[in-house]
């Protein structure tokens, strides 16, 4: 059973963009446990202003409207996680994945739930293995 095998589906959350999809998405990764505590926002931050859809974007500032997206999604990741992917073209799909993967490489491995929601979401997100082993190569 995966992590959005029990979406609710009337969670009233509104994602603008495909900008703030994304960021829902790494947040909502972040958030996994329940909690997310001040270095894990830093380590999100950090990675997604590498990504070209970030440029000139206001982080902070999206990072409060992720935080009360997921709040709105009754603080459950997979919610806002599903709510989140039809906003997202299929490049930014890739990106999105790339950086998830590169948010819980920070600490040196991906094991456990990392691994499991790693998993679900490249399933969500409709890559194929090929493809996210070649995307997790290229970090």
């Amino acid at each position: 059973m995966g992590l959005f095998d029990f979406i609710f589906k009337d969670k009233n959350v509104e994602i603008a963009n495909e900008k703030e999809a994304f960021y829902a998405i790494i947040y909502s990764c972040a958030a996994v446990d329940g909690e997310i505590a001040p270095e894990e926002i830093e380590q999100l931050n950090k990675v997604v202003s590498t990504k070209e859809i970030f440029k000139g974007t206001d982080i902070r500032a999206l990072n409060e409207k992720a935080k009360q997206m997921h709040k709105d999604a009754g603080s459950s990741s997979g919610t806002l996680i599903m709510k989140a992917i039809p906003k997202l073209g299929k490049n930014e799909r890739e990106a999105c994945y790339s950086a998830a993967f590169q948010l819980f490489l920070a600490d040196g491995s991906v094991q456990g739930s990392e691994m499991k929601l790693l998993e679900d979401l490249q399933e969500a997100l409709q890559i194929t293995d090929a493809k996210a082993n070649e995307l997790q190569k290229n970090i």
